[in-house]
């Protein structure tokens, strides 16, 4: 990369990065800091605006590369990721793109003045100016890129308008090279495990199957266990979506700090049990919103002699007796206590005490948290 000074060459540096990180080989925050000094700005980003725009401090924000390290806490409790607050969002989702924008199309000053906080906010991190463009579009997602000028530099003149312009068109360009690369690289992965005949869906955080498998498929057509309503990634009986939601999204979480637990699932006569392991796949997005992705392994079980196995290692672990391994051995084959009570020849009343001392041990509520804790520890 050339290390000139004048503003052509500077200019050039700065398409080069942003090639670079469109590619995968420079990260997308070094690449706005080269465009963030060209533009003589405070900061640089590159960040997505849901139409539903209403900020917690536990939302996920689909992308947001960034020069600058803001309080993520601070920026919820402002109203600066809220729609209903900022007029520099909204404006966004109804622009054309490419279209540039300064302080000139926002009303930053009456949304101060109506949201406190929010001045206060924008005084606080002096953001008084800002100039976005809207580099991609998704039905649920706007992509800007915007620099944020403080009130000792100004907002950008026309000159410093059109060179914006010209850097959002390449950036444009960057982030649907890298949205056909990860979708190559998602399709790449499926077919390898294709070949190795395994049963694998590719997920995105909300369940929405970007690949999968023959295997896969073909359980999805079944549709006794698993479907694929919407585009996503159910289970086929409700007491099973739950658990099945936790996992991929716990799977997704970058700041997770235990394994998503395998998901056991079964048709609507309790039989046929399928396991699930939710497996993330660090450096790989599902498009150009660089939303985590994982896998979904699926397999299925011979219930009779995987309850059985399960049994005796909660035996080993949790010191069940040997009538609460029994009863053990039949709620991890998916039945039920009456069930349970008839193949074991005792009253329904003797087995729920084997089944609350069996909780009891293993610390869970219920039989699902038992099957999957118990396939969590195989």
């Amino acid at each position: 990369m050339s290390k000139s000074h004048s503003l052509s060459g500077r200019l050039n540096d700065s398409f080069e990065a942003i090639d670079a990180a469109g590619l995968g080989l420079e990260t997308w925050p070094t690449a706005l800091a080269q465009l963030r000094d060209l533009m003589g700005s405070r900061v640089a980003q590159l960040i997505g605006i849901g139409k539903a725009g209403r900020g917690s401090p536990d939302c996920q924000v689909p992308l947001n590369w960034t020069t600058e390290a803001d309080d993520w806490a601070d920026l919820v409790e402002a109203g600066a990721v809220d729609i209903r607050v900022s007029s520099r969002r909204r404006a966004s989702l109804a622009s054309k793109l490419l279209a540039v924008h300064d302080e000139a199309s926002f009303d930053t000053e009456g949304d101060s003045l109506k949201y406190p906080a929010y001045g206060d906010f924008l005084r606080r991190w002096d953001y008084p100016y800002v100039c976005l463009s809207p580099v991609a579009r998704s039905p649920e997602i706007t992509v800007n890129l915007s620099v944020t000028r403080g009130a000792a530099q100004g907002g950008l003149n026309a000159e410093g308008k059109r060179l914006f312009a010209s850097l959002a068109a390449r950036v444009r360009r960057a982030v649907i090279t890298q949205e056909v690369l990860q979708r190559r690289t998602l399709e790449s992965l499926a077919t390898t495990f294709d070949q190795i005949s395994q049963n694998v869906f590719i997920c995105s955080a909300d369940r929405k199957v970007l690949a999968s498998t023959r295997g896969g498929e073909a359980l999805l057509s079944a549709g006794d266990r698993l479907t694929g309503m919407r585009g996503c990634l159910n289970a086929r009986m409700r007491n099973g979506q739950r658990h099945l939601s936790e996992a991929i999204a716990n799977g997704c979480n970058v700041f997770r700090t235990v394994a998503a637990s395998p998901v056991v699932l079964y048709d609507v006569y309790g039989e046929r049990p399928l396991v699930l392991e939710v497996i993330p796949v660090p450096g790989i997005a599902c498009d150009l919103w660089g939303s985590p992705v994982v896998l979904v392994v699926a397999r299925e079980l011979d219930a009779a002699r995987a309850a059985a196995k399960l049994a005796r290692l909660g035996a080993a672990t949790f010191d069940f007796t040997s009538a609460e391994e029994a009863v053990a051995r039949w709620l991890l084959a998916g039945r039920s206590p009456t069930e349970a009570a008839q193949a074991l020849g005792v009253t329904v009343g003797t087995v729920r005490v084997h089944v609350r001392n069996i909780y009891a041990k293993a610390n869970v509520r219920s039989q699902l948290a038992f099957a999957a804790l118990m396939g969590a520890l195989r």
